[in-house]
């Protein structure tokens, strides 16, 4: 189910922000920096729980990371406030992001690292309860 909920909300946030939402996986090449603004999305980890004795219906979380990559630091905080608008006032189909959405700026590790100026990411959780068919 991660991949329904993860293009959704790549949908959302496109349409949000205009941008496309680069889904990261190993090996992948940042565009330059040419290229910025771009955003990425990551499933850090998902976990099920059942909920009920007969196991009837099993509620899931996870945990994305979404890394906002602006060409300036107003630019960040901007996109940053219409991503957190986008992930908690929008009604998804089933399965709903929770109230802990978290944005976290991230300095650069070096000074001619021009791809991660001005770079932020947001932190959010989604869940979603499936039931026996």
């Amino acid at each position: 189910m991660p991949f329904e909920e993860q293009n959704a909300i790549r949908a959302q946030i496109k349409a949000s922000t205009g941008l496309d939402v680069i889904v990261e996986y190993d090996g992948l090449q940042l565009p330059s920096s040419d290229k910025k603004p771009f955003l990425t999305i990551e499933l850090l980890n998902d976990a099920g729980t059942s909920s009920t004795k007969l196991r009837d219906s099993v509620a899931s979380t996870n945990l994305y990371q979404l890394g906002i990559y602006p060409q300036t630091n107003r630019q960040q905080r901007e996109l940053s406030a219409q991503i957190k608008q986008a992930l908690l006032f929008h009604t998804y189909d089933g399965f709903q992001v929770l109230d802990n959405v978290s944005i976290a700026p991230i300095p650069p590790e070096s000074p001619s690292d021009e791809v991660n100026f001005h770079r932020a990411f947001v932190s959010f959780t989604t869940s979603r309860r499936d039931h026996k068919q």
